[in-house]
């Protein structure tokens, strides 16, 4: 009784109009959501990114600072010097370690945003060439960055810092954003198609 009552509910033309409606919506839904996953990724990549290249350095210079018995006191100096415009104490602060973490974190999120917003850009596909010129062009990045502060803020403290760490810092952290960036997140594949939608996918087998 119920089944033929639904099957004469969507024959009448009341029904079939309301049904139709029904499917629209769902589509334009489904068109919305697909259009918001394509926009919103690289914005996703790009702080994952840079928050990988913040804590490969952190953690780095954290190792060093701890073999030194100097636990902390990289990020305590830097805040000193470009906060404080002062040589550090000889304790840590941990408001100034939290405060240059903050900006630490902020330089490498906008880096990792910039370089996954610019990578689909680039017309290689290959991806041992796409992720050898991005891991280059993020350290050289990450290097100017440094060169910057330090002609700015930490000539005196970035003595102190020794230049092998600071380059191998920017190493280990252009490997590990290169290497999410190019070998982990999802890349359109190398012909440049997309996966089709449902819409397109149907298109296509009415064409045939």
């Amino acid at each position: 009784m119920g089944s033929s009552s639904g099957r004469m509910t969507t024959d009448t033309p009341g029904g079939a109009l309301a049904a139709r409606r029904r499917a629209e919506e769902r589509a334009e839904q489904r068109r919305t959501g697909s259009r918001a996953s394509e926009a919103s990724p690289w914005i996703v990549h790009g702080v994952v990114t840079g928050a990988i290249g913040a804590f490969l350095v952190a953690v780095l210079f954290l190792a060093f600072d701890t073999v030194m018995a100097k636990p902390f006191w990289t990020p305590h100096a830097l805040a000193s010097a470009i906060f404080l415009r002062e040589a550090p104490a000889a304790s840590p602060q941990p408001v100034l370690v939290f405060a240059y973490t903050l900006l630490h974190g902020a330089v490498f999120v906008a880096v990792g945003l910039l370089t996954a917003a610019s990578l689909p850009l680039v017309p290689v596909r290959n991806r041992g060439v796409l992720g050898a010129g991005t891991f280059v062009a993020l350290f050289v990045t990450l290097e100017c960055i440094f060169f910057l502060l330090e002609t700015l803020f930490v000539s005196s403290v970035a003595q102190s810092l020794r230049p092998w760490a600071v380059v191998t810092a920017n190493l280990l952290a252009a490997a590990g954003m290169s290497g999410y960036l190019v070998f982990i997140r999802a890349r359109p594949s190398p012909e440049g198609t997309r996966p089709s939608s449902p819409e397109s996918a149907s298109a296509s087998s009415e064409d045939a």
